[in-house]
């Protein structure tokens, strides 16, 4: 029994360990525990959680105050969404046996007094959720397994209505938005293979007309791993076996092309599409961080660099520099006293940060790195992206360590022989707060600021989000915020009411 526990221990963490980040954060959206939700405009923070949607005005960092709470609304998976004063609203209800998606919309011109303009409820158990820079908002909903309904709504209109259509599919996964196409994704049911079908629609403002299909070998983890360029869509799908492909379909989905090994058995955590340039992180024994062109007519692979961390996020900061964030990996070995048989098993160490040089796409080389020491386990915390900050323009990166105790005893002499390497977290209690960092083309990597788990804001608390507005870094914790400025001094705080306050 104890072996077999043991045995179970490691499989569940192996799981974890090989599942994509990506993976996580796209199944984030149904996940049981609902989060708060944040979003700002250039006055206000709108908080929706448990006790509603609070309008926090936030002009004056030092005197920020509660301006009014919309108090009715208390549904499963829901968005927010603020456009030039209009306050969207959506979420999952349930009634008796069936289960609704609401939607509202509010004019909010007067904060302390929301004008409802329009409600609605359409049938259905899950729907996603995105919307563009213009005002227009697009919903599909999983109405049956087979059944699947696109809404879109437009807040620029004096009269808010919704745009309906319907189409046949699989199970919806994610909804990719690029200029005036909108792109569904859907997993199709198939026995033991992985298969997904992508729908184009074109859109114009809130109408959208049906394009066509496609469906093909493989299963796309989020919209990171989806790009359109010149027309053409590329696509990164992991198949049966660990095999990896990119896909290049054409406008008009009627021809795929493809290469067709792309990393080998690898396991991929990030993709960073950059016109005909693609790269990619991720880890199996070792990390890396590989590039290769997608040239339509003859996509080919062009260089790659072996890395000792599995990276998770690829930003770019300049034509030649990529900043590459994940975890630092040490692997040790162990054998077996009973057995005598000798396993490896793959600790992390901590957070690691490479600026990498990619002028030469043959051969990129790291430019820099900043190692955070510490027994950094796969906690949720670190997986989510609304954690982590990047800006080009400000030449800034912060994200949040949010780790409490987490340890696992392993007793080598009882522990099963395994035919893989195992990948096991080793932390006791860790750091929690913010690190920010400086990057620079030329300079490199530079630590500006933390902010440490002794103070007020992370007290018995976790970290929920961290946005940058104006020239501020925003942190959010379940029930208070605070506002730094870019050199780490405190600029003002503010506690979200639990009360209806009017």
């Amino acid at each position: 029994m104890k072996i077999f526990k043991i045995w179970l221990i490691f499989s569940i963490i192996f799981i974890i360990s090989v599942i994509p980040l990506n993976a996580t954060y796209a199944c984030e959206e149904n996940n049981v525990r609902e989060h708060n939700i944040y979003t700002m405009d250039d006055e206000y923070v709108y908080r929706l959680s448990e006790d509603g949607i609070e309008i926090i005005k936030i002009n004056n960092y030092e005197d920020m105050y509660f301006d009014y709470r919309l108090d009715e609304y208390k549904m499963k998976n829901s968005k927010i969404y603020v456009y030039n004063n209009r306050l969207f609203i959506s979420g999952i209800e349930n009634d008796e046996d069936k289960s609704y998606i609401k939607i509202c919309v509010y004019d909010i011109y007067d904060k302390k007094n929301p004008i409802k303009m329009n409600d609605f409820k359409l049938e259905g158990y899950e729907y996603l959720f995105k919307y563009d820079d213009n005002g227009s908002i697009y919903l599909v909903i999983q109405q049956t397994e087979s059944n699947i309904q696109i809404v879109s709504i437009d807040l620029n209109k004096t009269e808010v209505d919704l745009n309906i259509d319907c189409f046949e599919g699989g199970e919806i996964n994610f909804i990719y938005l690029s200029e005036n196409d909108l792109y569904v994704i859907c997993n199709d049911d198939m026995i033991d293979r992985y298969f997904t079908t992508i729908h184009k629609f074109n859109i114009n403002r809130s109408e959208f007309k049906y394009i066509n299909k496609i469906s093909f070998d493989g299963i796309i983890y989020n919209d990171k791993f989806i790009h359109k360029y010149d027309g053409n869509l590329r696509v990164l799908a992991t198949c049966e076996n660990s095999k990896n492909k990119v896909y290049i379909l054409d406008r008009d989905f009627t021809y795929v092309n493809f290469i067709d090994v792309i990393l080998d058995n690898k396991n991929i955590n990030s993709v960073y599409f950059d016109g005909e340039l693609c790269y990619i992180s991720g880890f199996l024994k070792d990390g890396y961080f590989s590039i290769y062109n997608l040239n339509y007519s003859n996509p080919n692979y062009m260089g790659s660099i072996k890395l000792t961390s599995s990276f998770n996020y690829i930003y770019k900061l300049s034509d030649d520099k990529f900043v590459v964030v994940g975890n630092e990996h040490r692997a040790d070995t162990y054998k077996n006293m009973q057995s005598d048989k000798v396993f490896e098993v793959i600790k992390n160490t901590g957070i690691k940060i490479n600026l990498i040089d990619v002028s030469d796409k043959n051969s990129p080389k790291i430019f820099d790195e900043y190692f955070i020491k510490g027994k950094e386990a796969y906690l949720s915390e670190f997986l989510d992206e609304g954690k982590m900050l990047f800006s080009k323009d400000k030449n800034l990166l912060a994200f949040t360590l949010d780790m409490g105790d987490n340890s696992i005893d392993m007793d080598i002499n009882t522990a099963m022989e395994v035919n893989s390497d195992i990948l096991i977290p080793n932390c006791d209690k860790l750091f929690t707060g913010v690190y920010v960092f400086d990057l620079d083309d030329k300079e490199g990597i530079g630590l500006k600021f933390i902010i440490e788990s002794n103070d007020n804001l992370f007290k018995d608390k976790s970290i929920e989000g961290i946005s940058i507005h104006k020239d501020s870094i925003f942190i959010f914790s379940d029930d208070y915020f605070e506002v730094f400025d870019l050199d780490g001094k405190l600029l003002g705080e503010y506690t979200f009411k639990k009360e209806e306050t009017r």
